[in-house]
């Protein structure tokens, strides 16, 4: 008869197997979200990071303003506001938006 083994255990072993294609993933959406943020000449002190860590990879837009970069935001005074659209490179870079 096979031996058991628990779910918990299962999920270690899958995370174990499957964190190099993860890692490769969030490499692959870093390199693509550093050269959409690097055609924009006003990103200043803003920069792409790629994180791992046991099991999940992270890439993150980082610096002062990171959400107002990808999200957008809006400008100007109480009665001349305009809404400045978001760069959107970390959603591009992943695919889920053109």
């Amino acid at each position: 008869m096979p031996k058991m083994i628990s779910s918990k255990r299962a999920n270690k072993i899958v995370a174990q197997i499957a964190r190099p294609a993860v890692a490769e993933v969030a490499l692959e959406i870093g390199v693509k979200a550093e050269r959409l943020l690097a055609e924009h000449h006003r990103s200043g002190e803003h920069r792409i990071e790629v994180d791992q860590n046991r099991v999940d990879a992270y890439v993150s837009l980082v610096g002062p303003a990171a959400a107002a970069i990808e999200l957008g935001h809006f400008a100007g005074y109480k009665g001349e506001r305009s809404k400045v659209e978001g760069l959107h490179v970390l959603t591009r870079a992943a695919g889920l938006r053109e």
